[in-house]
């Protein structure tokens, strides 16, 4: 999954390279790998922070899985799920994200919202789903872990798949 994505790595954090739906690379996101003090997360100064990451890889006559943060990108991918992307900046960012990738989201017949299981990602998968443009959007609520990369560590890429057929109009 780390080299299908192209997960890169710089001293102690994770380097996601986000990329437009041509594969032209806009900028780099940095993830600690260790805690320490300081942002967990950031982009590279002066670079675009609206795109969505993993979208140069989406088939878009598939249907489109949407997640809170990289790593769940990540987790949905290993799942087996691949027409997977993720959100810049996390569900307490702004929805710029929405008005920036329209044109690439609105291709889509079908948008899968699947973002933490905690108050912060529920209201975030809400406001989403209100924006988006189409008739299916649907959503996942999964009650036996916060995230998608909890679920697959605890009870597998089966469930993980079997979360996202579950998915539902609210």
């Amino acid at each position: 999954t780390l080299d299908y994505i192209g997960v890169k790595e710089s001293g102690n954090c994770i380097v996601f390279e986000y990329r437009n739906e041509l594969g032209e690379h806009l900028a780099n996101k940095y993830r600690k790998t260790k805690k320490s003090n300081g942002p967990k997360m950031w982009f590279e100064k002066d670079t675009n922070v609206n795109t969505l990451f993993n979208m140069d890889k989406v088939n878009i006559s598939e249907p489109l899985l949407i997640t809170e943060g990289e790593i769940d990108c990540l987790s949905s991918i290993e799942a087996g799920f691949k027409n997977s992307v993720s959100i810049p900046s996390g569900v307490n960012g702004t929805n710029e994200w929405i008005t920036s990738n329209w044109t690439f989201i609105e291709q889509f017949e079908e948008i899968i919202i699947w973002f933490d299981n905690d108050e912060a990602g529920i209201k975030g998968a809400r406001e989403v789903f209100n924006r988006l443009p189409n008739a299916s959007v649907k959503i996942v609520r999964c009650e036996v872990a916060n995230d998608i990369n909890e679920l697959l560590h605890k009870f597998g890429k089966l469930a993980v798949l079997k979360q996202i057929e579950k998915a539902s109009i609210p």
